[in-house]
């Protein structure tokens, strides 16, 4: 109706809550909700919402209400090893809404994100109302017109400009710069880190998985030709590029390498030193494949394109959508390469932090979290030994218990980078974090099982290969089958060599769907406990295909 100009501002801002709070349960919502003044002048408010909870009987007809509630257990989500600053900074993009004074497009509403200090491995786990909410959210951009392509181009935009930001932060000299200028340059990087990782999300699985079905339908799974793109993504341009330079040079200097990485940045994503670039690098090139004369995408997409064109012969209304899920796809490594990247420009500017407290690189980056870090910088206060080894227990981010809607974003001279604010995540430590983490309801799973990614059946020994390894194993393609939580750059190598792929996250257009659809390996992603159940060595079973598709059995 027709806007009451008397109507106070925080109203619509309520009523949108309420409504996000709707499509998350599927259904009408009973809310209790508040509005509070914040920042310092108390001239903004929050919407506060108190408790939620659905509506399970409505007078009249109730053909629309769900009379059971969304069953609170948690999916494993991802899974690897990260710095803990930087798992930070990917928590409170998630989280916190308009952290660093970035408007994120999406918040993820309840997650267990988990780190031990440390040894820096990481777990995720989302919730099933994340899961419902984000089938919502892809049914509403699938219904929109140009919905997804306008998330896109925005997100073209946003990688288009990593070029010019990388070259500007490598040419200044952090020995030059004070401990608040160094704080700031650093900053600087985590606020690429954020701008880049708001658009990652939509191509998280649990979002990027429901979207595509909701443009293509039953085609995903029956003409899964047309999810893959017709030209290359970074991932494979960087491949290329690499074989390439060991191709023409007898004697590739070190040099070499880190210019192949300055180029390519995520490929030396958890290097937090150019020695470790160097050594990783020079691994993952010691299996590279042969050299074939010729362009090396060119008869590959050539053939592609003539596969597709029969499917859009049959079903020319896939055309257009199928096209948004490829450009999907290929956003994914753009954009990747903005937060992976900024590992490999940080190098220097943490060798200047480790000169001049006397921290080492591995405790900067195993227990640091962001607040230490500029605490370390301007005030010299170091992580007590107590904190780093209650750390080392655990660190877990959860959401905050409160919603806030920020009207005005404006970032701060001063990020707050604590844990009591109104809408930041919640930090718990050491037993708290354990015990928390331990009584987390998690979805119980029968057997292994996941998404058919490319087609196929087979049988092999099982390759458990870690986030950090590059060429682990001498793969033979006879029997080899990789295991892993997600398909890195530096292991590119053993998966061309692999007789088929299994991964814990990840959805059909994770970089693992994408190779093993190009190369025609057989590959089941997003197998719950894959990491934990399968034993390397042991003789497992890849069902992609029939009636059992999707699951992987243990022989032995």
């Amino acid at each position: 109706g027709k806007k009451n100009q008397d109507q106070p501002l925080w109203v619509s801002e309520v009523a949108t809550e309420i409504l996000a709070l709707a499509k998350v349960f599927g259904q009408p919502v009973d809310c209790e909700w508040a509005i509070t003044k914040t920042g310092a002048t108390e001239k903004f408010f929050a919407v506060v919402i108190l408790q939620v909870r659905p509506i399970t009987a409505i007078g009249g007809s109730s053909s629309n209400i769900i009379e059971t509630e969304v069953e609170h257990v948690f999916h494993f989500w991802h899974g690897g090893i990260a710095p803990l600053w930087s798992r930070e900074l990917a928590a409170r993009s998630y989280l916190q809404y308009g952290f660093g004074g970035i408007p994120q497009p999406h918040l993820i509403k309840d997650a267990y994100l988990f780190v031990k200090a440390g040894s820096l491995d990481m777990k995720g786990y989302l919730s099933n109302t994340d899961h419902l909410q984000a089938k919502h959210v892809a049914r509403d951009i699938a219904a929109c017109d140009d919905g997804l392509r306008k998330i896109l181009e925005t997100a073209k935009a946003v990688a288009a400009q990593q070029r010019e930001f990388y070259a500007i932060y490598s040419s200044i000299d952090a020995t030059k710069l004070d401990n608040k200028e160094l704080w700031c340059h650093f900053w600087d990087m985590c606020l690429h880190f954020l701008k880049n990782y708001q658009y990652y999300i939509f191509s998280e699985s649990f979002l990027a998985d429901p979207l595509t079905d909701e443009l293509l339908g039953e085609a995903t799974i029956d003409e899964g030709i047309i999810l893959q793109p017709t030209k290359a993504d970074l991932f494979q341009v960087a491949a290329s590029s690499f074989r390439e330079l060991f191709r023409q040079n007898a004697d590739v200097t070190d040099r070499d390498i880190l210019d192949h990485a300055k180029r390519f940045p995520f490929v030396a994503y958890n290097c937090f030193s150019e020695s470790q670039v160097i050594e990783n690098l020079r691994d993952a090139a010691h299996s590279l494949p042969p050299h074939t004369e010729g362009g090396e995408f060119h008869d590959q997409f050539e053939n592609l394109l003539e596969k597709q064109e029969v499917v859009y012969s049959k079903r020319p209304d896939l055309r257009i959508p199928s096209k948004l899920v490829q450009d999907l796809s290929l956003s994914r490594m753009s954009i990747k390469n903005g937060w992976t990247g900024s590992h490999f420009y940080l190098i220097p500017v943490f060798e200047e932090i480790v000169s001049r407290t006397n921290v080492n690189l591995e405790d900067l980056n195993g227990y640091y979290l962001l607040g230490d870090i500029h605490d370390l910088l301007l005030s010299g206060k170091i992580v007590s030994n107590r904190d780093k080894l209650d750390r080392e227990k655990g660190v877990l981010f959860r959401p905050p218990s409160i919603t806030t809607t920020a009207v005005r974003l404006e970032a701060p001279k001063e990020v707050d980078l604590g844990f009591s604010s109104e809408g930041s995540p919640h930090l718990y430590v050491g037993a708290n974090a354990q015990k928390l983490f331990s009584a987390m309801p998690q979805v119980k799973y029968t057997g292994l099982q996941g998404t058919v990614a490319s087609p196929g059946t087979v049988t092999g020994r099982a390759r458990i290969i870690g986030t950090n390894d590059g060429n682990k194993y001498k793969i033979d393609e006879s029997q080899d089958i990789l295991v892993c939580y997600m398909a890195q750059p530096q292991q590119y190598s053993m998966i061309q060599k692999c007789k088929g792929i299994v991964t814990e996250e990840g959805g059909i257009l994770s970089h693992a769907a994408i190779v093993a659809r190009e190369l025609g390996i057989t590959c089941v992603v997003g197998v719950q406990g894959a990491m934990a159940t399968i034993k390397d060595g042991s003789t497992i079973t890849v069902v992609a295909e029939g009636p059992n598709k999707g699951s992987i059995l243990l022989v032995d």
